[in-house]
């Protein structure tokens, strides 16, 4: 996307009837350095350099392939949750984050 002579690609936004409604950053499970925390930096980012894909946003993701987490764009790290098993009860276990 192009905005404002910003150019920045998400690694995956999800389209309902053209609606941008789900925003994921992906990390390389293989980089040491590349944890979800910077996933959520990368969306902070894309926030200030092309805030028109949030305007319909509904949730983000930000995953390594080990640690995954959801929340919405407006919330701050700490309100970043891991992921629920498929009852919602518990967390997933380490093995399926």
């Amino acid at each position: 996307m192009i905005e404002n002579r910003k150019n920045r690609r998400p690694d995956e936004v999800l389209f309902v009837n053209g609606l941008p409604l789900v925003v994921v950053e992906l990390k390389n499970p293989a980089d040491e350095n590349a944890v979800t925390h910077k996933a959520f930096l990368q969306i902070q980012t894309c926030k200030q350099k092309i805030p028109t894909l949030f305007a319909y946003n509904e949730i983000v993701f930000s995953s390594d392939d080990v640690d995954g987490r959801a929340s919405t764009f407006l919330s701050p790290w700490e309100r970043f949750m891991l992921w629920r098993t498929i009852e919602g009860q518990e967390l997933a276990p380490a093995s399926c984050q």
